[in-house]
């Protein structure tokens, strides 16, 4: 069936952000989206909520939500939404995503396409 789940993640302000700290870019974080990592990663707090369909043809849909409450100075608060496919061709895997980004700065916000090919060798 279908897996539905929530997450919370509050990060304080301390002096080392919750992230890589050899890229400076994903967190190890459950409320970690695909673009969501620079407002989550220090001074935040982040309620996630994601649905996972069964595969169907080799096919798996997933749908994130993220909102997240800048706790920083900047008070620039971020609302995420993912839609995305995971599938399988030729024995490399395939993500296509769509992702919408919210500010509480509109100049801010943006749509993203995002296709990953891996292939293991």
């Amino acid at each position: 069936g279908f897996t539905l789940i929530g997450a919370f993640d509050s990060v304080s302000d301390g002096k080392i952000a919750v992230e890589n700290r050899g890229t400076g870019v994903k967190t190890k974080l459950f409320v970690q989206q695909i673009l969501n990592q620079g407002s989550i990663k220090k001074d935040a707090t982040t309620v996630q909520l994601k649905a996972v369909t069964p595969s169907y043809m080799g096919a798996k849909l997933i749908a994130q939500y993220a909102m997240t409450s800048d706790n920083s100075t900047n008070a620039d608060d971020l609302n995420e939404l993912d839609l995305i496919v995971k599938t399988k061709v030729l024995s490399t895997n395939i993500l296509v995503a769509y992702v919408n980004q919210s500010f509480d700065d509109s100049s801010k916000d943006q749509d993203a396409f995002r296709v990953v090919a891996r292939y293991k060798f």
